[in-house]
């Protein structure tokens, strides 16, 4: 993200507590790095702040466990609307591997074809939920639809992209940042961008 000249702000927390404060319109992306603990609902009026910067253009990139807070905690009632998929379990899986669907598709500058994680990930095994979706990258292992990477562009309607990614960042803390290729495709997520707010659950989700 650095390399990309990007501008970064993290907020701690921000899962469960952000209020709305500071305003996510001041923004062009939010990423949501939930993990896989949901002992805490994001307050509506911060989830509301979220939702209405989207559909006034901004971008949102979502990480497991996401889909799991909608469709198996009730939670996120006001943002299932960004919701890609639908999960119907989860796996604890050595590692995840992506395979590149779509050539010369902007998420996968300079990525090979397919790669495998390094870090040993929980994922849940995910179908598309959205409307008018791509399936950017697929992951064998996430059965079903194997979703890897879903897609939704909205640009047309003035509202944001929404990127979907099947893979539990911040399940082993800041550990997934010692994998070049994840990093690499997080940055590509945000490579337009020059504001980003980064809701996170410790200190060292971002720390490269």
């Amino acid at each position: 993200m650095r390399t990309s000249n990007v501008a970064l702000t993290v907020m701690h927390g921000g899962v469960e507590n952000y209020t709305g404060f500071p305003n996510a319109k001041m923004f062009n992306v939010v990423i949501l790095f939930p993990r896989k603990w949901f002992g805490v609902d994001m307050p509506l009026t911060g989830q509301q702040a979220i939702l209405d910067a989207q559909q006034a253009g901004m971008g949102v990139v979502l990480t497991e466990w996401a889909s799991w807070r909608v469709h198996q905690q009730n939670q996120w009632h006001v943002l299932a609307s960004l919701c890609l998929t639908y999960p119907n379990g989860y796996a604890f899986i050595p590692h995840i591997t992506f395979t590149n669907l779509v050539q010369n598709h902007p998420l996968w500058n300079a990525l090979p074809t397919t790669f495998t994680s390094v870090m040993s990930v929980p994922t849940s095994t995910n179908y598309v939920h959205g409307t008018d979706t791509m399936l950017v990258a697929k992951c064998e292992i996430c059965g079903g639809a194997q979703l890897g990477i879903v897609v939704q562009d909205q640009s047309r309607q003035g509202k944001g992209r929404i990127v979907h990614i099947n893979y539990s960042a911040h399940a082993n803390g800041s550990l997934w940042d010692t994998d070049q290729n994840v990093t690499q495709l997080m940055s590509l997520f945000l490579v337009f961008s020059s504001y980003v707010v980064v809701f996170a659950e410790d200190s060292i989700a971002l720390s490269y």
